[in-house]
């Protein structure tokens, strides 16, 4: 859902856009620039990776399929897929969910399953599943900083190409 607002937002964002460039009568022309392009895509990319470097934007193609792709597994697919496992494990005991891990495509829940089939301790699974929670979360975290950062260099590689643009002019 997330990403359809997105999108629809964007196109309207740009519709707006062009709508009142044509009403000012001027042309798709004055929207395009590729020498723009350049100063503020390239300008923008430049300074990110000084700020964050490689190790961190390597990471962003998997955050950003998260954030507009499939994600993870419904909530309610997870809670059935739990209310499934409760029932095995009821009528033929915590081994018989090993066969079910294949049947479990979120990975948090694959790992937790499979500490849980191997008799880890309540205690090590809780503490596991604290651990891994915070480490996704800080490394979403660090993934969201990099678009931060480029969202804050951006408008500031805009001003230098206006300046550079308002120069050739002149």
């Amino acid at each position: 859902m997330l990403a359809i607002t997105t999108i629809g937002g964007l196109l309207i964002s740009l519709l707006a856009l062009a709508a009142a460039l044509f009403l000012e009568g001027g042309g798709a022309g004055g929207l395009f620039s590729l020498s723009a392009l350049i100063i503020v895509a390239g300008g923008t990319l430049g300074a990110t990776v000084m700020s964050h470097g490689f190790h961190e934007l390597r990471r962003l193609p998997g955050v950003l399929l998260l954030a507009f792709g499939k994600g993870t597994p419904h909530q309610k697919e997870v809670a059935r897929q739990l209310l499934e496992f409760g029932e095995i494990v009821r009528r033929q005991g915590v081994l018989a969910l090993e066969e079910q891990l294949e049947q479990v495509t979120d990975p948090f829940l694959r790992q937790t399953i499979a500490l849980l089939v191997d008799g880890t301790d309540s205690k090590e699974i809780e503490a596991f599943l604290r651990t891994d929670t915070q480490l996704y979360k800080d490394q979403v975290t660090r993934s969201a900083r990099v678009f931060q950062t480029a969202g804050g260099y951006a408008p500031t590689m805009g001003i230098i190409g206006t300046v550079m643009g308002l120069v050739h002019v002149l």
